[in-house]
């Protein structure tokens, strides 16, 4: 016992206490926190819109050129600055009658400030084009940078009836092109107009002149519906904000839906990382061992079987190391935008032992293959089996994301190699209960699984770990199994 608690102890300083375990396991989940603290505290600065914004207006009146003209003048800009300043104080003063927090309100404002506000520094001169002018015509100020863009309406963009918004597609097992007329009636049917530019035309910038045409638009659809453009814009702009509140044993909680949906995907990735990087240590480790001829030394002092399960300890310490550091990392970002009351601690000894059981599998796997082999490329052709362990989990987590209580979630429940990546995502999804006889059942078919691939592990790196010249097979490494 003291011989395998020794040679663990070795493993785990020989990989936790190197410069490159010491970065990307601690210094680098430091410079993640750091730099979200700098994006979310750092006020950015865009450059304005500058430049000759060209419009040809086919529409009745051509009240839209005329709008657009008055719509970038330096007052007209502050005033919407100022009306839309006192729009968002309203909705904040909404907020704090009904005794909710407004942190979470005045962040997201403060971005949508620095990545999708207006300017009101933008210096956009609208040049309404005669009558006669063509999209043609103009391509070559747009190529020789005259103009920024150019924006094509007419009265097809000002449909107001609901029945020119229809499109009868007919039957689709009849009809092989109603996609291909569906996506055509978007791109160039009723509501629509062209928008041209050139290739230096920013998309934040492009995104500013859309918007002033768009809204110029609904403003004449307004009128001509006579209603008042002012009043439809004020009652749109009132918030309409549910206040959801998750009821637990515990008390109220904040509910916060896009963790809630992300959830199983974070406690599986943590469980997929930090299983593999001890894994990926465990294989590498052993080769170099190998190939250096460490290993025939270490071998006079420790049994194969004892050393194996010193590698797997050690190594797994690093895991869990990374397990708890991206952990910690994950809580404190969710503690910093106020979601952590949401993470379902009692999921967390369940974490543990999944982790325990991912890790020791493929830990197995990798340590058989490092062990049978003396050079990196001689592992590839071995690495098959590890591939499908690694893949499987990936190719089952939206089918389990999205139906927790599924088939393919119960079935694949009892597959060793996925137990621990099934079972994750299926304990963090709060709307799904795991009965706890299924907990206990998978987790003895996880634990037969982990002992099992031990088993054979063992087998192979007694007989594989003072092997060296051609590199076995697949169906070789079989026979050792057998035969040791």
């Amino acid at each position: 016992m003291n011989r395998i608690l020794t040679a663990a102890i070795r493993e785990f300083k020989s990989t936790a206490l190197t410069k490159a375990f010491l970065f990307g396991g601690i210094i680098f989940p430091i410079l993640i926190w750091g730099l979200m603290i700098f994006v979310t505290s750092i006020k950015f600065e865009k450059p304005p819109v500058e430049g000759t914004f060209a419009v040809i207006d086919r529409t009745n009146g051509g009240k839209i050129g005329a709008q657009l003209s008055t719509y970038f003048d330096p007052a007209e800009q502050q005033k919407r600055l100022d009306r839309m300043k006192a729009q968002l104080e309203m909705a904040r003063a909404m907020l704090e009658q009904s005794g909710q927090p407004t942190d979470q309100f005045d962040k997201g404002v403060e971005l949508q400030q620095q990545f999708l506000g207006e300017s009101k520094d933008n210096k956009v001169i609208v040049e309404v084009l005669p009558e006669g002018a063509t999209e043609d015509s103009e391509r070559p100020r747009l190529n020789a940078g005259e103009i920024i863009a150019l924006a094509v309406i007419d009265e097809k963009t000002m449909a107001l009836s609901p029945a020119a918004l229809r499109l009868d597609v007919g039957d689709r097992d009849e009809n092989e092109d109603a996609r291909d007329k569906m996506k055509k009636f978007l791109e160039e049917g009723p509501g629509s107009y062209a928008f041209y530019h050139g290739t230096r035309l920013r998309p934040d910038h492009g995104r500013q002149l859309k918007t002033a045409v768009e809204q110029m638009v609904r403003d004449e659809r307004f009128r001509r519906a006579n209603i008042e453009p002012s009043m439809a814009i004020a009652l749109s702009r009132l918030p309409v904000q549910a206040r959801s509140i998750v009821i637990t044993p515990e008390g109220e909680k904040k509910s916060n839906d896009a963790l809630t949906l992300m959830l199983p995907l974070i406690f599986m990735m943590l469980i997929f990382i930090s299983s593999m990087t001890g894994g990926q240590y465990l294989m590498m480790g052993t080769l170099e061992e190998k190939s250096s001829r460490v290993m025939e030394v270490i071998l006079s002092a420790i049994s194969p079987r004892e050393l194996l399960i010193a590698k797997l300890v050690g190594q797994g310490l690093v895991g869990l190391s990374v397990l708890a550091i991206y952990g910690l990392l994950g809580l404190g970002i969710a503690s910093k935008f106020g979601a952590a009351a949401q993470i379902p601690m009692s999921i967390l000894p369940w974490a543990v032992l999944y982790f325990i059981m991912a890790y020791t599998l493929i830990g197995s796997m990798m340590l058989a293959v490092g062990s049978a082999v003396t050079e990196i490329r001689e592992a590839q052709a071995l690495y098959t089996p590890i591939t499908i362990v690694i893949i499987l989990p990936m190719l089952l987590m939206v089918p389990i994301m999205q139906n927790p209580g599924g088939i393919v979630a119960r079935v694949f429940s009892y597959f060793p190699f996925t137990t621990p990546y099934v079972m994750v995502m299926r304990l963090a999804q709060p709307s799904h209960v795991v009965p706890l006889w299924e907990l206990i059942a998978t987790s003895i078919v996880g634990i037969l699984g982990v002992l099992i691939m031990v088993w054979i592990a063992a087998k192979i790196f007694r007989v594989g770990v003072l092997m060296y010249g051609k590199p076995p097979s697949l169906m070789e490494l079989i026979k050792w199994v057998r035969l040791a």
